[in-house]
């Protein structure tokens, strides 16, 4: 499997790891946040060809980057 088959479930799942944390630290939710991808886009990897191409998407999300991000919980 490759492409949207196995991005969209990381994705998804990486929301749901990323919300259950915001509650369990009394959050709601992303606060001034326009979209997900916009959150998630600091945190990306980039593969193959800079920038966004159809092989690789944006690249692979570094969700340990994101945790560490959200353990400063001023930057949320």
């Amino acid at each position: 499997m490759s492409g949207t088959s196995m991005a969209t479930p990381c994705h998804v799942g990486y929301k749901a790891l990323i919300l259950s944390w915001l509650r369990a630290l009394g959050k709601p939710d992303l606060q001034g946040v326009k979209s997900w991808d916009d959150f998630l886009k600091p945190y990306v990897i980039d593969l193959g060809t800079p920038g966004w191409d159809a092989a690789t998407g944006h690249g692979i999300v570094d969700i340990a980057k994101v945790f560490q991000m959200m353990l400063d919980t001023t930057k949320i």
